[in-house]
């Protein structure tokens, strides 16, 4: 199946932006739970292709749930993690212990929250890693489309001009998912990196 190892693409944010709807809506299930209440994921969420293996992940969090499920793309390992943000300090440990482990690691945002300093504290750590990153900005309605071009004009200044910007509009959303056009964005990324080996080998050796 994979001519290269999988990668470890770790989905974080700030909380309430989105992420675990994303990860549902790629896959086509709810395999990460959704909610009002915060914080909502309080550990790690690990979605693989029954064809990949993921590696152990007890040292990150031992609550860690993995979930083998035929709607991941091969080749792509998901990883929803808990907020950035969350009020609970072990849960914000878990997640910036994540980039540690990410190949790729995709920050959501949203409007209200594109300029969150955990975020962005995260966010410059990858680059100083020289972590694969890219950045969703999600929830986007037609008044807010605008956001997208100062997002721009931060990941410019921040040293991720060349990262991928993925917009997500703001629609109604069942059982925890999206219509699956609102991803479209993403899911080529991700379809990218599933169907070009060559890609997630470049990839893992500018980590080395």
């Amino acid at each position: 199946m994979s001519e290269a190892p999988a990668l470890l693409v770790v989905v974080g944010g700030p909380t309430g932006v989105g992420k675990s709807t994303l990860v549902n809506t790629v896959v086509g299930r709810q395999v990460s739970d959704v909610g009002v209440l915060r914080p909502t994921t309080r550990a790690p969420v690990v979605i693989h292709h029954p064809g990949d293996v993921p590696p152990p992940m007890s040292h990150v969090d031992e609550a860690t749930r993995v979930v083998p499920d035929e709607g991941c793309p091969p080749g792509v390992i998901l990883i929803d993690s808990p907020d950035l943000d969350s009020v609970e300090s072990g849960n914000r440990e878990i997640a910036e212990a994540l980039l540690d482990i990410a190949d790729v690691w995709i920050a959501v945002l949203s409007p209200p929250r594109y300029g969150d300093d955990a975020a962005w504290q995260v966010l410059r750590r990858a680059v100083a890693r020289g972590r694969a990153t890219a950045v969703v900005l999600a929830r986007v309605t037609d008044e807010t489309a605008e956001v997208s071009t100062d997002l721009a004009r931060l990941m410019r200044e921040e040293g991720l001009g060349q990262a991928p910007l993925l917009v997500v509009p703001h629609v109604d959303q069942a059982a925890g998912q999206l219509p699956d056009e609102a991803i479209d964005e993403v899911r080529r990324l991700l379809m990218t990196l599933s169907e070009y080996p060559e890609a997630r080998a470049e990839i893992r050796a500018s980590r080395a």
